[in-house]
């Protein structure tokens, strides 16, 4: 092989080795990116909570209903944000009734809210 051979080998080597130094730089880049921009879109759904936040925990009790007790002031009692209508939906379809007349002495189950985690 003479030195112009040589020297025609070895730019092309040269070239050939920058050109996938260039590629595997564009690729690892491409990755980066496509990795920043994930983190940034799906990852960051942190949600801060204040101090004035107060969790609300909702259970339920059995009553057994006295003279005078309806539906509506039961709801007036326990509903949460004065939703009376949804909540007098709820205990009617909880305990199985046609409507929400109620009568003295039956047994219904109730939801009820508080702050407290019991």
């Amino acid at each position: 092989m003479n030195a112009k051979n040589l020297k025609k080998n070895n730019y092309r080597k040269l070239q050939r080795t920058k050109q996938i130094r260039r590629r595997v730089l564009l690729f690892v880049s491409t990755l980066f990116l496509i990795l920043g921009l994930s983190i940034g879109l799906f990852g960051m759904n942190v949600k801060a909570e204040s101090k004035d936040t107060v969790n609300v925990y909702k259970y339920y009790k059995s009553i057994t209903v006295m003279p005078g007790d309806s539906l509506w002031s039961y709801a007036k009692s326990f509903a949460p944000n004065e939703n009376y209508e949804k909540y007098i939906n709820e205990v009617i379809r909880m305990n199985n009734l046609n409507n929400e007349d109620i009568e003295e002495g039956m047994s219904i189950v109730i939801p009820y809210y508080s702050c407290d985690f019991l």
